[in-house]
């Protein structure tokens, strides 16, 4: 399937990869902006109770909350780079076979901005503007 110009490509792309992909990812496309995963990090608690026994009983439980959160959001973290390279895959199936050789063209693009969908959507501005 081919689509005339850029916001045909990346409205078609987003739509199938809402499907499947992870929401930050959809976000970052979206808005061709990496969503910054460190703003959902956890954040370990204290207790601030004066008695010496509930405080120490109280910073074991948040210990237990914090390992199990952090260890969500470290999943979330590895869920979302590799979905950030299956949205990449989505993005360059939707380009023309022209658009897909000038983009490996590039020398640059190629080696630092592979599987980055962002970057990927940049260039196919920039090959749907020339």
């Amino acid at each position: 399937m081919k689509y005339a110009n850029y916001t045909a490509v990346k409205d078609a792309a987003i739509l199938k990869m809402q499907k499947t992909l992870h929401d930050e990812v959809i976000a970052s496309v979206r808005e061709e902006e990496l969503v910054d995963m460190e703003d959902s990090k956890p954040i370990r608690k204290w207790s601030a109770n004066t008695d010496k026994k509930a405080e120490e009983q109280e910073n074991l439980q948040y210990q237990d909350e914090y390992k199990i959160e952090f260890e969500m959001w470290a999943n979330e973290c590895r869920t979302f780079k590799r979905d950030m390279k299956k949205a990449y895959a989505h993005l360059y199936d939707y380009c023309t076979e022209a658009m897909k050789r000038r983009i490996e063209e590039k020398s640059k693009f190629q080696e630092e901005e592979l599987d980055n969908p962002i970057e990927l959507l940049k260039e196919i501005a920039k090959e749907c503007t020339n």
